[in-house]
């Protein structure tokens, strides 16, 4: 292995660059590049993209221009890059750790930074209303012939595709997101006894209004937005979510009332402060945590876990 991988990766990438250059649509470039690097001055990814940048500018006529979003390890700068115009004037000088370890460890990278059609978006949320179960979509299921044969039937596929405890806990969190968060407006116009999970969606300059949700027998994804990429003024809450709640009304669907799978308990929390409370408390939710992890009982309102707070929390129980 030679002493320097990455440079020597880095390197070859810049000579395929160069000999790629007469290949390139004489439309591209026609303004200045911007490389990010996502470490400070000085270190290696600032000086390799000040050794590339005059031979850059040689081969394809425009300025490049060096920017520093350091910080993160590296996380700032990459996530800028990824969630950047995918028009070439945006590139990343740097390792790979950021683009193949860090979205594991920190999912929030990928937000906004993917273009999925609404197809996509439901089969993920098909996912999860299946309880981390992937089963592929389908437009057709099967091919009937006119007196009723099935000429041709696609059989179910089913894979594990997320572990079923965070799933869960994943789903409980797009309750509290119907009940308390920016799908309430929403909740608001469907039956008072229904339960739903669903999140809103809205990108930037409101080019796009996102609505997906699901009950147990139902899931429902709705967008709104242009052709043309204009913006449509609408929030995921003020436009995709009306249509979505007019078609969940409709279909007389079911609540979600998924069991807890194996190894998953519920503990209550203060919503607003995410502090240990009785059930009985103002604001108090339940949610799922790993059966491995420790939370202490509590009995009463703040925090309180001792006898005296078991007394009153039996009092105030025994008079309702």
């Amino acid at each position: 292995m030679p002493p320097f991988p990455r440079l020597s990766a880095a390197l070859l990438a810049a000579a395929a660059l160069f000999a790629a250059a007469p290949l390139i649509a004489q439309t591209y470039p026609n303004k200045p590049i911007k490389i990010i690097s996502p470490f400070p001055p000085g270190g290696p990814s600032d000086t390799i993209a000040r050794v590339l940048s005059g031979k850059i500018n040689a081969a394809l006529g425009q300025p490049l221009v060096v920017d520093y979003k350091a910080g993160a390890a590296g996380n700032i700068g990459t996530d800028f890059v990824a969630k950047s115009p995918p028009d070439g004037y945006t590139l990343l000088m740097g390792i790979d750790t950021p683009f193949t370890v860090n979205p594991t460890l920190y999912p929030s990278m990928l937000l906004g930074a993917l273009a999925l059609t609404p197809i996509e978006v439901a089969q993920i949320y098909n996912t999860l209303a299946n309880g981390g179960f992937r089963v592929p979509l389908r437009a057709v299921r099967s091919v009937v012939a006119e007196d009723g044969e099935v000429l041709q039937r696609y059989e179910i596929e089913m894979t594990q595709a997320a572990d079923a405890g965070a799933v869960y806990a994943l789903n409980q969190a797009l309750v509290q997101v119907m009940e308390r968060g920016t799908g309430r407006t929403v909740r608001a116009q469907l039956p008072a006894d229904i339960v739903v999970a669903g999140k809103t969606g809205t990108s930037d300059d409101l080019r796009d209004s996102w609505f997906a949700g699901f009950t147990n027998t139902h899931l429902i994804v709705t967008w709104v937005g242009a052709d043309d990429n204009r913006p449509t003024g609408l929030t995921g809450a003020s436009g995709a979510a009306k249509i979505w709640a007019l078609v969940l009304a409709a279909v007389e669907a079911n609540s979600y009332n998924a069991p807890a799978p194996e190894g998953v308990h519920e503990t209550w929390i203060d919503y607003l402060t995410g502090a240990p409370m009785a059930a009985r408390c103002p604001d108090a939710i339940a949610v799922p945590v790993p059966a491995t992890d420790y939370y202490p009982r509590v009995f009463g309102c703040n925090g309180e876990t001792g006898f005296g707070a078991r007394i009153r929390s039996w009092l105030d129980s025994s008079r309702r």
